[in-house]
């Protein structure tokens, strides 16, 4: 944390080019593909508060804008130090790869790097298999991206192995993992916002796009989670407890604080976005969702919300989500099997049938 606050203090990045890059999935559909992940532009922040030029490209955008677009064309124009490409989806993973093969064939002196989920899974399979991929950051990637942009100013003499959550291939073909982990507290996401929009090219563009196959058909809708963890361990989820300890080098669940969801979520409604997704519930029986709707009521921030709920929504829960979010709005429950027997095995947060439809009944008066 005193390091990251240094280096946006003192404007480490300065005159660093970055370009981060999402590749959705072509010519299936999948629309959640199309869903940039939720940390990028919190990414893009820090890399602009420290001093670094940087933008946010979805090809998926700019190719609907002009089918003549050309990823390779735009970032030679910008020849940036870095290129960051999303690898959170595996659907998306051999177009994104083919993509980063182009690239890296003109623009050999880029680094490139991807993160996500999928890219932190499969970290040393992409480094010993993609040879034009330099890095892949495993887990959070806020200091990280900071610190390998920093090394790479720094050039001949990086440091990588200073780069937390970071494997790099060396000289002789080897994979190499950073000993330094990393993963955010409140007192950096404080520091951050996932609503830099304008570092995204033609971000209105991108919020005509449809998201999912769900019940969010609106455009000008967003996902903004309000924290990262889980506490469950569903056997499904790549997503669980297990998951985030094994693969993305996190322990333990960080929720955001109240003050902080708010003022994200006014950003939200000054750029006119009525709709907020969110799929973050690691303990359903909390107060801190009935607390956060009441202080969402006390700024008059009209919008619709789609909550995916992880268990069943306590009758406090319904009570204030009904009074606070405007008509159309939505709880989202999910048993995963009609299988009690099994329901029991998969589902951390069990619940029988007759509590689910209890809870429904509460839910529908």
């Amino acid at each position: 944390m005193e390091e990251a606050l240094y280096l946006k203090n003192n404007r480490a990045l300065k005159g660093a080019r970055v370009v981060l890059v999402h590749q959705p999935r072509k010519g299936v559909l999948i629309p959640k593909i199309n869903l940039v992940p939720l940390g990028l532009f919190a990414l893009a922040d820090l890399l602009d508060q420290c001093g670094a030029r940087v933008e946010i490209i979805h090809t998926g955008v700019e190719e609907a804008l002009d089918p003549r677009f050309s990823l390779l064309k735009e970032l030679s124009q910008i020849d940036p130090i870095l290129i960051g490409f999303t690898l959170a989806w595996h659907q998306q993973a051999t177009q994104t790869i083919e993509c980063i093969q182009r690239v890296k064939q003109t623009l050999s002196k880029s680094a490139i790097i991807v993160g996500g989920y999928t890219a932190s899974r499969f970290a040393r399979d992409i480094l010993n298999t993609v040879p034009e991929i330099d890095f892949v950051i495993r887990g959070e990637a806020e200091l990280p991206l900071v610190r390998l942009t920093a090394a790479l100013l720094a050039q001949p003499s990086a440091q990588f192995e200073r780069v937390p959550n970071l494997l790099w291939r060396q000289s002789d073909n080897t994979v190499r993992e950073s000993e330094r982990s990393y993963q955010a507290d409140n007192a950096i996401i404080n520091q951050i916002s996932f609503t830099r929009f304008e570092l995204m090219r033609n971000f209105e563009e991108y919020l005509k796009l449809k998201m999912n196959l769900d019940f969010s058909s609106t455009e000008r809708s967003f996902y903004f989670s309000v924290g990262r963890g889980c506490s469950a361990s569903c056997l499904y989820c790549g997503g669980s407890r297990r998951a985030f300890q094994k693969y993305y080098a996190r322990k333990g669940v960080l929720v955001f604080e109240h003050d902080y969801v708010l003022a994200q979520l006014g950003n939200l409604s000054n750029h006119h976005i009525s709709h907020w997704n969110s799929c973050f519930d690691p303990f359903p029986t909390s107060p801190y969702y009935p607390e956060l709707f009441k202080k969402i009521r006390s700024k008059d921030l009209a919008m619709s919300h789609v909550f995916d709920c992880f268990g069943l929504p306590q009758s406090s829960f319904v009570e204030e989500f009904s009074q606070t979010f405007l008509p159309g709005s939505v709880l989202s429950l999910s048993p995963e099997t009609g299988a009690e027997d099994l329901r029991k095995r998969l589902k951390t947060f069990y619940y029988s049938d007759k509590e689910l439809f209890s809870a429904i009944e509460n839910i529908l008066e």
